[in-house]
This record gives structure tokens, C-alpha cells and sequence, in this order.
């Protein structure tokens, strides 16, 4: 992948310096949480907003209209690979509660996530918890 291919997904700025890209995010309004961010662009603009997202303090963060707050990352999961192609971070932050094998089925909120199906039609997702406003 090279950035010419990219102008289709949206670019994101939460750390002040350096933007990257997305192509899903889902945000629980409700209880204010961030339930899935789908980060990928050059190592260090990927770092550096997950590194805005992941401080230890109570942050408040804004993404596509909907606030959220993140108090370090102990809720969530992080996956990444380097992208063989263009050597760029692909970075996915997912919550536990919206992960089968680490969500605490007594402990609220629980999220469920629809995923595009294998033919790769990209659909709304969904999730449990009511006000979960999700991108695109």
C-alpha cells in the first residue's frame, strides 16, 4: 500500500502533530468508552495518536463528533503488523468487553461489533450497548 491508494479512508488527528489514517471506529456514547479504532499510516503518526489515546490520566479525546475517555488502556486490547508492502503500522484498539475470549460477561457495558462479511461488503456495525456511534 502507498499513499496514493489511500485518499479513500478518512485521516484522523488525536495526537496535536501527527495524523493518520482510519477506515473504522466505533465510540459507546453512553458510557463514553472507545470500543474499537482502526489506526494505519507511517509508525510514528500511528504511535503517536494510540500514545494520546493510551495516557495513564483521565483524557478526554473527540472522535468524528463523539467524546470519549480513555483512563490509560488497561480496557482495551492492542493488535498490530507492519504492512509488508509500504512498511506502514496497521494497529487495531479494541476493547475487552467487545472480545469473546477476554469480556467479563458480569461487568458492564458489553459490546458485540459486526464485522463486513467475507465478500467484504462493509455494513453498519452494531453493538449491545445502546448508544454506540459508530464510523463509517
Amino acid at each position: 500500500m502507498n499513499p496514493q491508494t489511500v485518499p479513500s479512508h478518512d485521516r484522523i488527528t488525536l495526537s496535536p502533530d501527527f495524523g493518520c489514517y482510519t477506515d473504522y471506529s466505533a465510540v459507546d456514547e453512553t458510557y463514553k468508552q472507545l470500543v474499537a479504532l482502526h489506526l494505519f499510516d507511517y509508525e510514528q503518526n500511528v504511535k503517536a495518536n494510540w500514545a494520546t489515546i493510551a495516557t495513564s490520566g483521565a483524557v478526554v479525546n473527540y472522535l468524528n463528533g463523539c467524546q470519549f475517555e480513555t483512563k490509560g488502556m488497561k480496557a482495551h486490547k492492542t493488535f498490530k503488523t507492519i504492512l509488508p508492502d509500504s512498511g506502514w503500522l496497521d494497529m487495531w484498539l479494541i476493547h475487552k468487553q467487545a472480545i469473546t475470549e477476554t469480556a467479563n460477561p458480569f461487568r458492564e457495558p458489553y459490546f458485540y461489533v459486526f464485522v463486513p462479511d467475507a465478500s467484504g461488503t462493509r455494513r453498519h456495525r452494531k453493538a449491545t450497548s445502546p448508544a454506540i456511534r459508530q464510523h463509517p
